[in-house]
């Protein structure tokens, strides 16, 4: 009888031990999903997801599966809060975070983090100034800037009016970018609430008395009236803008006032990872990202997590959270779609810069230069 019982208690403790050390490594994903701004993670997702099957399919880290907590904050910071303090008490020891102010939000605590949390969708020098877990991989933001000033003042299409949602802390900081770029006095800003302001008229009424060179839209869906009213009411200056302009609720609003705005946009480096990726994201999602920039730094930042997690070994032992953060701060040169990747010592990637392109009929062809 004592034998059977120590054979028993054998096997419970060899399948408890087993179970800790399966136990599934757990990554969180925040961002929208929904709403106006939804265009900026519904490829993030799934481009995350192609990263962790590849490993998955490989048998994991040390035999553990990696999941995805994946969390809709439709764009709104305080729902990236909540949604961070809910991956990171189901156990998530790093995070992507897509919304811009949550991600700010989150990462400007002066409590140390629960999790590496990593940006992969902006890249700029405030995220430089963050904690020691805080990363981006994405396109550089001041390159945005900074091309569209480049070709407005190329151009020599002075003054200029910038129209940008003023609540928003990534266009904010963007059209600040361009008032220091071309100069106050060469910049006619107008801030508003894309998501309650409708008097676009009166607002177009005041651009046009100001014989304004070229306009700026910063700015999701409802931006688009803004554009529309302003063909409407026969403003015939360029437009410029980001890249937003790819989402078909965007383009809905907008209509053919769109067709040829100018917009700071990247695309990944043509390679044959680049094509086997498309075809596995189009057969995953039944399309092609409408976004490369929200889709394929995503996949990157999330290869990147994973061989980093993988290098540190996570069989039967508790990942540690600082030990990853020191790692990704070593990386160099990562050969990946969006094209080498170095993170720099402050956590953040700049080789990812933003061009020119030109939007026609729906799609983006890039200028030269």
């Amino acid at each position: 009888m004592l034998h059977k019982l120590i054979s028993r208690l054998t096997i419970l403790h060899f399948v408890a031990s087993t179970a800790v050390a399966e136990a599934p490594i757990k990554i969180g994903w925040i961002g929208p999903l929904s709403g106006n701004s939804a265009v900026l993670g519904i490829d993030s997702v799934p481009a995350a997801q192609l990263a962790i099957e590849e490993i998955n399919a490989r048998g994991g880290i040390g035999g553990r599966m990696i999941d995805l907590l994946v969390e809709d904050d439709q764009h709104e910071p305080t729902k990236s809060v909540l949604a961070f303090k809910k991956v990171v008490s189901e156990g998530a020891v790093a995070v992507l975070m897509v919304t811009y102010g949550g991600f700010m939000a989150v990462t400007s605590s002066k409590n140390e983090l629960p999790a590496v949390v990593i940006n992969p969708l902006d890249c700029n020098e405030d995220i430089a100034a963050l904690g020691d877990r805080v990363f981006c991989v994405a396109t550089l933001t001041e390159s945005i800037s900074d091309i569209i000033a480049k070709h407005i003042i190329r151009e020599k299409r002075m003054p200029v009016s910038v129209v940008y949602d003023e609540h928003h802390p990534f266009m904010l900081k963007v059209a600040e970018g361009l008032k220091a770029h071309i100069g106050t006095k060469n910049v006619l800003a107008e801030g508003i609430d894309q998501n309650s302001f409708h008097d676009y008229r009166s607002l177009i009424q005041r651009i046009k008395g100001k014989n304004v060179h070229a306009v700026v839209f910063l700015g999701h869906d409802p931006m688009a009236q803004g554009m529309r009213v302003a063909r409407e009411m026969g403003i015939p200056v360029p437009f410029y803008t980001v890249g937003t302009i790819t989402s078909p609720g965007f383009q809905k609003l907008a209509g053919k006032s769109a067709d040829g705005a100018l917009v700071a946009f990247w695309e990944a480096p043509s390679s044959g990872e680049l094509d086997s990726f498309m075809k596995r994201f189009s057969t995953k999602v039944g399309r092609l990202p409408i976004l490369q920039l929200a889709s394929i730094p995503s996949y990157d930042a999330m290869k990147i997590l994973l061989a980093t997690l993988s290098e540190l070994g996570g069989e039967k032992k508790p990942i540690d959270v600082s030990s990853v953060a020191a790692s990704l701060r070593g990386v160099e040169q990562h050969h990946g779609l969006s094209g080498n990747i170095t993170i720099d010592e402050d956590g953040v990637t700049r080789s990812i810069r933003e061009e020119i392109f030109e939007f026609r009929d729906g799609a983006l062809r890039k200028l030269k230069n």
